[in-house]
């Protein structure tokens, strides 16, 4: 028999060639995992090990990196619950108090939040909900602790801030509208037109633009949600804005005492509950002492997630302005340390400052960078920043931990974080929609009319925090 030539020969083992390959490739599409494994094991074999290693030394719940530490020496901390009408969501507002300076923080804890916790605390939950893990809900913890429930929320709380909370307060929502009644209308600037159900299911509006507002009225501010993305930051900084005015009034009226007593006489509170230091305090704050701060975390779809390093971090710089302010002096001035002592180690002065304006406002990044020279910071760069739509929070990026805090003084509600910085600056500003008030609490209202700059000439009019079409019921948050 005649065998093949060489060229058939060659083209049939050729052929024989790329039918193994087709066959590899048709296995390598079947079974990924399985050739993976094949080409990668030993890799994933040495990830698994050093996962398991870290896990049997770290247990669920525990942290792996270092723990902020919070100094909880002079502080006094309370939480006062406002309870929903609809029974669902209760308003948390955390005061810290600095029993030596008398300087008070009220810190808006927002609703639904998810939080991770661990030992003694995790354990005492499992007790009634055996299925959760170290991360947990709070929507849960309220359904299922009942009357315990403020107890364990206010647990919950200290784990997330690492303050000491030992005395809480419970109001209804009729007597906190009562309570925010003591101080008569407050102005309240609108920005944007707000749809709602009152308790007879009957559709009201709000208008965009100047308001006065009574307690029943702030109560539908501070409880509408719009249905949006960040529909729960949109009420938080609606909620800030209203109580930051209303305080401000009850300190010119005088009223703090009142305040006190009211909250005393008109809730359920915590067992050894004392007024005593707080009454004091109030008889002589004035509004360079008090100021209203929102929670940090992230929010996706209407649900909160709290970096407790974060938040720790957040309510130590809180505590370290706190010691900073002195008491009202004989005269009734307020004396401020903080702007004596500008140039310390911690101060931004000296610092080069980049600003981008990230919320949409023509304009607003070169009002800032004015106002931020004439306090005698350095402006190395205005820019436009619109990768991610206007943002809500402005961030402050440094290059070096401890820079920008003092910033807070004009963004009080700005997320500090650490990061590299490669444009040539050591401090970025990303103004969002919560800064248009240039120069912080006490500066101007930014109307955006003849003051434009050169960078900013593009942007276009603000853009609201989500869409406020939506109806709002007042006996539940959204329908």
């Amino acid at each position: 028999m005649k065998k093949p030539s060489l060229i058939k020969r060659f083209f049939s083992f050729l052929l024989k060639i790329v039918v193994v390959l087709v066959l590899m490739v048709l296995i390598a599409v079947g079974s990924f995992e399985g050739v993976t494994y094949y080409l990668t094991g030993s890799l994933y074999d040495l990830r698994d090990l050093a996962k398991q290693e870290i896990e049997a030394e770290n247990p669920a719940g525990t942290e792996t990196e270092s723990e902020t530490e919070v100094n909880n020496k002079n502080i006094k901390c309370s939480v006062l619950f406002v309870e929903n009408e609809n029974g669902t969501d209760d308003y948390s507002i955390l005061s810290m108090i600095n029993t030596k300076s008398g300087a008070t923080d009220f810190i808006l804890i927002p609703l639904h939040v998810q939080v991770t916790v661990g030992g003694d605390l995790l354990k005492d939950i499992q007790e009634k909900i055996p299925e959760v893990g170290s991360t947990i809900d709070t929507d849960d913890v309220s359904r299922v602790f009942g009357e315990e429930k403020y107890q364990m929320l206010t647990r919950i709380y200290e784990n997330m801030t690492g303050l000491t909370i030992d005395q809480y307060n419970v109001l209804t929502q009729k007597k906190f509208v009562s309570l925010l009644n003591i101080v008569g209308d407050v102005t309240y600037q609108l920005d944007s037109d707000l749809s709602y159900r009152d308790s007879d299911k009957v559709l009201h509006s709000m208008e965009k633009g100047e308001h006065s507002l009574d307690g029943e009225d702030a109560m539908i501010i501070m409880s509408y949600h719009d249905g949006s993305d960040k529909q729960e930051s949109a009420r938080l900084e609606r909620s800030a804005a209203y109580l930051e005015t209303w305080l401000n009034k009850l300190v010119e009226q005088g009223k703090g005492e009142e305040f006190i007593e009211k909250i005393e006489k008109s809730s359920d509170a915590s067992e050894g509950r004392d007024y005593t230091e707080e009454k004091k305090i109030w008889e002589n704050i004035n509004e360079d002492g008090i100021t209203v701060r929102i929670l940090q975390g992230a929010e996706t779809n209407g649900v909160f997630t709290i970096d407790t390093q974060k938040a720790k971090l957040q309510i130590a710089t809180l505590i370290k302005q706190g010691e900073e302010y002195n008491k009202t002096s004989d005269d009734g001035d307020s004396v401020m340390s903080e702007d004596d002592d500008s140039d310390t180690a911690a101060s931004s002065r000296g610092y080069s400052i980049e600003l981008y304006n990230a919320a949409y406002v023509s304009g607003l990044a070169g009002e800032w960078e004015d106002f931020l020279e004439e306090q005698g910071y350095s402006i190395s760069l205005i820019d436009s920043y619109q990768d991610e739509g206007p943002i809500s929070q402005t961030r402050i990026i440094v290059s070096q931990e401890g820079l920008g805090q003092d910033l807070l003084k004009y963004f009080p509600n700005a997320d500090i974080q650490t990061g590299d910085i490669d444009t040539g600056g050591d401090i970025q500003v990303y103004i969002g929609t919560d800064s248009t008030t240039v120069g912080g609490e006490s500066g101007q209202k930014y109307t955006g009319e003849d003051q434009e700059d050169e960078e900013d000439e593009d942007q276009t009019d603000s853009t609201q925090n989500g869409d406020s079409s939506g109806s709002y019921s007042f006996d539940t948050d959204s329908e």
